[in-house]
């Protein structure tokens, strides 16, 4: 109470400084700042904010696209791989090589096996650490 009095006295000024802090993610600035700015402004802000959605937009679309037909693709590949070392390993066994072509036929089987057990162990994976 002491300081109070002795401020008074003094003379001494006391100022009041306020700091106002807007923090915001996005293209788009909070309302309060969007209202600031003149009608034109807030116009090309957020055109500017729904044309990036949209470009964001379509390069998802694109990904996905290109990720479904990639999957497409390999699983083709994937079958006509295993067709064709079943034919071979069918070709080498009625060349009395049985040895080596049971191991033709049944290598693709133990490699798409081991792939599936992989893929699932990591959907496994991927569910734990979604739900942390």
């Amino acid at each position: 109470m002491a300081e109070k009095s002795q401020l008074a006295d003094s003379g001494a000024e006391k100022k009041l400084i306020r700091q106002e802090v807007y923090q915001y993610s996005g293209p788009l600035p909070h309302p309060k700042l969007l209202q600031e700015f003149d009608e034109k402004t807030r116009e090309k802000i957020v055109l500017m904010a729904v044309k990036q959605s949209i470009h964001r937009q379509s390069i998802e679309k694109t990904v996905i696209d290109s990720n479904k037909r990639n999957e497409f693709f390999g699983m083709i590949f994937s079958f006509l791989i295993t067709v064709f070392m079943m034919l071979v390993g069918g070709l080498l066994i009625h060349e009395n090589k049985n040895v080596i072509g049971f191991l033709t036929i049944f290598a693709p089987a133990i490699f798409h096996a081991k792939n599936y057990m992989d893929q699932k162990k990591e959907e496994k994976n991927f569910t734990k650490s979604d739900r942390k």
